[in-house]
């Protein structure tokens, strides 16, 4: 991997980033691979994503390590002051709105300002001054309306949903203490835990070829992932495709919501077992399979009247094969 990630920072934009997904043998490795390469400071997470669990063990009676059930997906960027937008990830389902404590305890002077005649001695508010300030006034404006001294959170989310932007509320508790109000939401702040995606499986290349072709390859939603820390018109360079499925999931993502991404994939021609279910469905080697997913993923995507129509319209969905 050493001479594909020296070439990897060269080509990279000033703007750039790299995942790197490996398992736990090799992490430590690749971690000083990397550092030494990109430079330690641009290290920026080492995340962690399901897998299915292996139970090669569960014949015997005693065992010499345990089952592993997660993946490393190493994040380094180009430039050490570069910073990508916030990140969510949906919930599976929706948290309740809630008030919440107007003051952490990271210790920031200039954060420390009179509210409600309270100034804190230490730590902070969470918000800046003005923007505490005009949700005082919001809070005061929503208590006019609904002419209720204390609104429900109930009657709170309903008057939320009509409003054209988000709005901020804070208010002095019940204890004297300022608080702000969380809204319901279906999302939460993205962190180093992907456990909630797995990183592969067969299902999609079996949905595309009704044929097991490929086995545990990468799935699309990992990648999504990746490509919302980037621009909508990158290209993305995925230096072991495999079966494509970083192309399939610029093609996806471009659809959903209307991005110019590009692909670039690379992938030395192994050879397919002639065992395998690849090599009898007339796949000679690994490349023939990426080709022939992409366009099918392709199609799929152009097909599926869930995603705008407009976007579908502009897809682009052709490639080019380069062999060397």
């Amino acid at each position: 991997m050493y001479p594909r990630l020296k070439l990897a920072r060269n080509l990279l934009t000033d703007d750039g980033v790299i995942f790197i997904s490996i398992g736990d043998e090799e992490v430590d490795n690749l971690r000083k691979i990397a550092d030494e390469i990109f430079g330690r400071e641009n290290f920026r997470n080492q995340i962690i994503v399901r897998r299915g669990a292996k139970s090669v063990q569960a014949q015997f009676e005693t065992w010499d390590k345990l089952g592993k059930d997660f993946e490393y997906i190493l994040f380094y960027t180009k430039n050490m002051n570069y910073r990508f937008p916030q990140q969510n990830k949906k919930l599976d389902i929706v948290k309740a709105g809630s008030w919440n404590s107007h003051w952490r305890g990271t210790d920031r002077p200039t954060m420390r300002y009179p509210l409600f005649g309270i100034t804190p001695k230490s730590g902070q508010w969470r918000w800046s001054q003005e923007r505490s300030e005009q949700a005082i006034k919001n809070y005061d404006k929503l208590k006019i309306i609904l002419n209720k001294e204390i609104p429900s959170d109930l009657e709170i989310e309903k008057w939320l949903k009509n409003q054209i932007e988000s709005v901020d509320l804070l208010r002095i508790s019940t204890t004297g203490k300022p608080e702000h109000y969380i809204p319901a939401t279906d999302t939460t702040l993205l962190n180093s835990s992907w456990m909630d995606l797995l990183i592969g499986a067969s299902s999609e290349i079996f949905s595309l070829f009704q044929s097991k072709v490929f086995d545990t390859s990468k799935l699309t939603q990992v990648i999504i992932r990746m490509l919302n820390f980037i621009e909508k018109d990158s290209i993305i360079l995925d230096f072991f495709s495999g079966s494509a499925t970083t192309a399939h999931a610029v093609m996806q993502l471009n659809a959903e919501d209307g991005g110019n991404r590009k692909y670039i994939m690379v992938q030395l021609p192994e050879i397919c077992d002639e065992k395998s279910e690849a090599y009898k469905a007339g796949y000679k080697n690994i490349c023939e399979i990426g080709k022939e997913r992409i366009r099918r993923a392709g199609e799929k995507i152009k097909a599926d009247e869930t995603l705008p129509a407009e976007n579908r319209e502009k897809l682009d969905t052709d490639f080019k094969v380069i062999t060397l």
